[in-house]
């Protein structure tokens, strides 16, 4: 056994409380080291030196007061902050809030609100696609009652085309937006 592992042993070598195996084992190696039977004498002489002091007496108050103060009941707040209470106080207020405020229904109108305004909004898209394609049908019959032949396409000019497909841009764009 190592020096520093019987350093740490000898008091409890000196009271006695080793088991057999490793109080031989100890004694073996004190008795073999002169540093450690050095150790050995000056921790016993401390020990002897302690159990030669004689105890203080304890003024009688001194015991009183530590049988009040461990036999009193004291009132803490901290037992209301338990699951329980915390949850119950917890149901109390909101079910206070919910039964008491003037008008249930305005809990509801954020959502009631943004349901409406998507809604909304979704009708209008689907109200300008519906003029859109309306538009759309009213250039394909125009396009279809009035047939060109083959001729007067030749004819027009290309600013004329890009005339008129400004003005459907135009159109479009207005009905959109």
């Amino acid at each position: 056994m190592k020096c520093d592992e019987v350093k740490e042993l000898i008091t409890i070598f000196l009271e006695g409380e080793l088991e057999r195996e490793t109080h031989e084992i100890v004694k073996a190696h004190i008795d073999s080291c002169e540093i450690c039977k050095a150790l050995m004498k000056d921790s016993l002489r401390i020990m002897r030196a302690i159990r030669s002091i004689e105890p203080l007496p304890v003024p009688e108050k001194v015991v009183d007061n530590i049988l009040d103060a461990t036999t009193r009941k004291r009132f803490s707040f901290f037992p209301l902050f338990q699951p329980q209470w915390v949850f119950a106080f917890s149901v109390f207020v909101l079910s206070f809030f919910f039964f008491t405020y003037p008008k249930k229904a305005l809990l509801f109108d954020p959502i009631e609100f943004k349901a409406h305004r998507a809604y909304s909004q979704v009708l209008k898209v689907v109200t300008k696609i519906d003029g859109v394609v309306d538009y759309l049908k009213v250039l394909k019959f125009k396009s279809i009652s009035k047939p060109k032949e083959e001729e007067e396409f030749k004819r027009e000019k290309k600013g004329a085309e890009r005339v008129s497909i400004s003005r459907d841009l135009k159109n479009l764009r207005c009905i959109l937006f």
